[in-house]
Protein backbone atom coordinates (compact mmCIF):
# COMPACT_ATOMS: atom_id res chain seq x y z
CA UNK A 1 0.00 0.00 0.00
CA UNK A 2 1.32 3.43 -0.96
CA UNK A 3 1.83 6.16 1.58
CA UNK A 4 -0.84 8.86 1.57
CA UNK A 5 -0.15 12.49 2.39
CA UNK A 6 -2.57 15.41 2.60
CA UNK A 7 -1.65 18.67 0.91
CA UNK A 8 -2.34 21.93 2.74
CA UNK A 9 -2.23 25.42 1.31
CA UNK A 10 -1.94 27.09 4.72
CA UNK A 11 -0.20 25.77 7.83
CA UNK A 12 -3.08 27.11 9.93
CA UNK A 13 -5.35 24.39 8.44
CA UNK A 14 -3.31 21.62 10.11
CA UNK A 15 -5.57 19.34 12.20
CA UNK A 16 -4.64 18.73 15.80
CA UNK A 17 -2.34 15.75 16.27
CA UNK A 18 -1.02 15.78 12.68
CA UNK A 19 2.54 16.33 11.53
CA UNK A 20 3.44 18.97 8.94
CA UNK A 21 6.19 18.52 6.36
CA UNK A 22 7.24 21.61 4.39
CA UNK A 23 8.69 21.08 0.90
CA UNK A 24 10.31 23.84 -1.17
CA UNK A 25 12.87 24.42 -3.90
CA UNK A 26 16.22 25.43 -2.46
CA UNK A 27 19.10 27.03 -4.35
CA UNK A 28 20.17 23.79 -6.05
CA UNK A 29 17.71 21.10 -4.95
CA UNK A 30 14.31 20.37 -3.43
CA UNK A 31 14.39 20.42 0.38
CA UNK A 32 12.00 19.50 3.17
CA UNK A 33 11.71 19.70 6.94
CA UNK A 34 9.29 18.67 9.66
CA UNK A 35 7.60 21.73 11.09
CA UNK A 36 8.22 22.10 14.80
CA UNK A 37 11.12 19.65 14.78
CA UNK A 38 13.60 20.64 17.47
CA UNK A 39 16.55 20.05 15.16
CA UNK A 40 14.93 21.80 12.15
CA UNK A 41 16.99 19.63 9.81
CA UNK A 42 16.57 20.26 6.12
CA UNK A 43 17.01 17.23 3.88
CA UNK A 44 15.73 15.59 0.71
CA UNK A 45 11.93 15.19 0.83
CA UNK A 46 11.99 11.39 0.62
CA UNK A 47 14.13 11.22 3.78
CA UNK A 48 11.99 13.73 5.66
CA UNK A 49 8.76 11.97 4.62
CA UNK A 50 10.25 8.66 5.78
CA UNK A 51 11.14 10.19 9.15
CA UNK A 52 7.61 11.63 9.44
CA UNK A 53 6.16 8.18 8.64
CA UNK A 54 8.23 6.64 11.44
CA UNK A 55 6.93 9.25 13.89
CA UNK A 56 3.35 8.53 12.79
CA UNK A 57 3.83 4.77 13.14
CA UNK A 58 5.16 5.25 16.68
CA UNK A 59 1.81 6.84 17.46
CA UNK A 60 3.13 10.36 17.93
CA UNK A 61 0.95 11.75 15.10
CA UNK A 62 -2.31 10.77 13.43
CA UNK A 63 -1.52 11.80 9.84
CA UNK A 64 1.10 13.50 7.67
CA UNK A 65 0.26 16.78 5.96
CA UNK A 66 2.42 18.49 3.36
CA UNK A 67 2.79 22.21 2.74
CA UNK A 68 3.90 22.44 -0.88
CA UNK A 69 3.86 25.75 -2.74
CA UNK A 70 4.53 24.24 -6.17
CA UNK A 71 2.72 20.98 -6.98
CA UNK A 72 5.34 20.26 -9.68
CA UNK A 73 7.86 19.51 -6.92
CA UNK A 74 5.94 16.40 -5.79
CA UNK A 75 7.32 13.09 -7.07
CA UNK A 76 4.99 10.11 -7.47
CA UNK A 77 7.57 7.82 -5.88
CA UNK A 78 7.05 9.53 -2.53
CA UNK A 79 3.43 8.35 -2.32
CA UNK A 80 -0.05 9.70 -3.02
CA UNK A 81 -0.62 13.40 -2.38
CA UNK A 82 -4.29 14.16 -1.74
CA UNK A 83 -5.49 17.76 -1.77
CA UNK A 84 -6.99 18.29 1.69
CA UNK A 85 -9.49 20.81 0.28
CA UNK A 86 -11.03 18.07 -1.87
CA UNK A 87 -11.67 15.94 1.22
CA UNK A 88 -13.90 18.65 2.71
CA UNK A 89 -17.69 18.45 2.79
CA UNK A 90 -19.90 21.38 3.75
CA UNK A 91 -16.82 23.43 4.67
CA UNK A 92 -15.61 20.87 7.20
CA UNK A 93 -12.96 18.18 6.77
CA UNK A 94 -14.50 14.91 5.57
CA UNK A 95 -11.75 12.97 7.31
CA UNK A 96 -11.49 13.21 11.06
CA UNK A 97 -8.47 11.75 12.77
CA UNK A 98 -8.82 9.90 16.02
CA UNK A 99 -5.94 10.69 18.37
CA UNK A 100 -3.68 7.77 19.13
CA UNK A 101 -4.90 5.34 16.49
CA UNK A 102 -3.17 6.68 13.42
CA UNK A 103 -6.21 5.66 11.38
CA UNK A 104 -8.68 8.06 9.75
CA UNK A 105 -12.26 7.89 10.90
CA UNK A 106 -14.54 8.24 7.90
Amino acid sequence: MRDRYYRLLEATDLPEGAILVRIWRGASMVLACIEGDEEQEEAAPDLVLFRAALLRLRGEYTAIFVLLNDAALWQAGWGDLVDYRVTRKDGRPALRFRAGTGLPVI
